[in-house]
């Protein structure tokens, strides 16, 4: 739109290159929009004849016009000329103009958060589709898009090869949203959170959530996110989900593994004994079947844990069921409605220890039978073979096998006092949470086998509630007592139950009569 002050200013006075007169025309050449226009105007004259079109491009170019002349405009000028007519301010040459350069873009260094799968094969051609890689993890400090700025573009020239300045072209700033800030005077745009990549609408952000509006099926895949998890129906056998947030799963999992960094809450979970849960925060759940879960915090389940290994760093409750089948162990002590069966399921608690501990205790414990069966089984070779050899010395081959098997039964032996020594030294950690407790509301029945460290106890006989069980320090045996809530500490209650037993056993002197 014009101004005013454009308004008042004068149109721009053409520069005359060349003005004559020769016998037959009269020639003008003129510069016109900042030399980006060459005109020619030609007027005939009685005398002699104008000139050709060959003729006018050589006086142009004398007079310093470098670019390509526009000849159809020549040829039009020149014929009208020939018949004796005028031609004013013909347009034969045009500057080059400086054309803009490559704009701006964004490069994203990283897979931006999408619906569309993107699937991976591997050496022999194979495409595993449960892992559909919608998206790359993000971590703080991580740069995710580079700002390109935009390129000059080819500079041009005037008619007479004034060169023009290089035009750059159109430049890109990206909107920034959650999670995210530029760096490197705005090269670069860098995450400040953990998450996913989103851009959307224009916008780049970092968001830690990820949430699935209905199954976790072959559509979206296994998932490994280093935030928060969020799936609002079922999870689907042999889908995993690895979160370090958290895992919220509103629906029930079928068979497949969960492992968290942070908290998991699920409606219910029939593993068919191939379910699997590791949980560095606390696990909540309305039911639990055929799954072996890790936890490091509280286990709190609603209604039932049906035939399932659970490990817990602090307490197993079970709000409004039943522990059945299977093994439980836990730091804090365990509380339930109802544990066992009738029918005499196998049932195993274990309180007062911390899983991993006692992980390292069974691994060193396994380690030391396979290498103990291993000696044994050399040996049962070694001893024919030896023999063998006593009879021919000659047997090469035999010799070998036996210097091989010598080596062997060697460095198992080795390894055994070593396992040896490690399991005599090995100690639990004292742990201040630890409480050997548990606490039954209505009953428990027998053939649950209780352990308060490293020997199981059989409950022989059928129990009602509401009770507390813990270990008599004195025999070893159960102590049956009162429910009590899992906050009183189990060794509180019988350093108090020992001190009132001896004291009972050794009354003090009575006073003489007066």
């Amino acid at each position: 739109m014009s101004t005013p002050e454009n308004q008042n200013q004068a149109p721009e006075a053409p520069h005359v290159l060349l003005e004559q007169e020769q016998d037959g025309y009269r020639l003008r050449i003129e510069l016109l929009e900042k030399e980006m226009v060459c005109s020619l105007s030609l007027w005939p004259t009685a005398k002699g004849t104008a000139p050709g079109a060959d003729e006018l491009g050589e006086l142009l170019a004398q007079q310093g016009v470098c670019v390509e002349l526009n000849s159809e405009a020549l040829q039009e000028l020149c014929r009208k000329t020939a018949r004796g007519k005028s031609a004013e301010n013909i347009p034969v040459a045009l500057g080059v103009p400086s054309e803009p350069g490559e704009d701006g873009r964004l490069e994203f260094l990283v897979q931006i958060s999408s619906e569309d799968a993107s699937y991976n094969e591997d050496e022999s051609g194979r495409i595993d589709y449960r892992n559909s890689n919608l998206f790359s993890n993000i971590f703080p400090d991580q740069e995710i898009v580079r700002i390109h700025p935009p390129r000059l573009g080819p500079p041009g020239k005037t008619v007479i090869g004034t060169p023009l300045d290089p035009v750059p072209g159109q430049g890109v700033t990206p909107k920034l949203g959650k999670g995210v800030e530029l760096c490197d005077n705005g090269q670069y745009v860098l995450a400040q959170a953990a998450g996913r990549a989103v851009f959307e609408k224009g916008t780049i952000s970092v968001t830690e959530d990820f949430v699935i509006d209905g199954d976790l099926n072959l559509r979206i895949g296994n998932i490994d996110f280093n935030g928060f998890v969020h799936v609002k129906r079922d999870v689907l056998d042999d889908f995993n989900i690895s979160a370090h947030k958290g895992i919220r799963v509103e629906g029930a999992v079928g068979a497949c593994r969960l492992d968290s960094g942070g908290d998991i809450e699920l409606g219910s979970m029939s593993g068919n004994e191939n379910g699997f849960i590791t949980c560095k925060g606390s696990l909540k759940a309305t039911f639990l079947n055929g799954v072996h879960v890790e936890c490091y915090g509280d286990v709190v389940v609603q209604n039932e844990i049906r035939n399932s290994v659970i490990k817990a760093g602090g307490s197993i409750r079970i709000e409004k069921g039943t522990i059945f089948g299977g093994e439980c162990i836990a730091l804090e002590g365990i509380e339930a409605r109802t544990i066992g069966s009738h029918i005499g399921v196998n049932t195993r608690l274990k309180v007062g220890v911390y899983f991993p501990e006692e992980d390292l205790l069974q691994d060193i414990r396994n380690q030391l039978r396979r290498a103990t069966s291993q000696i044994k089984s050399i040996a049962d070779t070694l001893g024919p073979l030896s023999r063998k050899r006593i009879e021919d010395i000659t047997l090469t081959a035999t010799n070998k096998r036996i210097e091989v098997l010598t080596r062997q039964i060697e460095l198992s032996n080795r390894q055994k006092l070593g396992l040896e020594k490690e399991l005599e030294t090995f100690q639990h950690e004292d742990h201040d949470a630890a409480n050997p407790k548990i606490n039954i509301h209505n009953q428990i029945s027998p053939g649950v086998y209780i352990s308060f460290g490293s020997a199981f106890h059989t409950n022989d006989t059928q129990m009602s509630g509401p009770i507390s069980i813990i270990e008599n320090s004195k025999d070893e045996s159960l102590r049956y007592l009162p429910m009590t809530a899992l906050t009183v500490k189990a060794d509180e209650i019988e350093k108090e139950l020992v001190e009132k037993e001896v004291a009972s056993e050794n009354p003090p002197n009575s006073s003489p009569s007066p």
